[in-house]
């Protein structure tokens, strides 16, 4: 339980073209924004775990690695 409401980012896609810019540090830090205006505690964000790009650009936005996810796949 969060003590006050938590913020997500469901899903942050840049076109190939747009990688490398500097946009998708731009809107996780308009989210990161957004939700201390909301007074969330906290603002959550998952990957793949073979994403390791992903991962190290999240940790370079100031992320840090502290759940363990699990899922079925239910059409395998």
């Amino acid at each position: 339980m969060h003590p006050r409401p938590s913020g997500l980012i469901d899903e942050l896609v840049v076109s190939e073209t747009g990688r490398g810019s500097g946009i998708g540090k731009q809107l996780v830090q308009a989210a990161i924004s957004r939700c201390r205006e909301l007074g969330c505690s906290e603002l959550e964000v998952s990957t793949e775990k073979s994403n390791m790009k992903a991962r190290r650009f999240y940790k370079s936005c100031g992320f840090e690695e502290d759940a363990v996810l699990l899922e079925m796949d239910l059409e395998g």
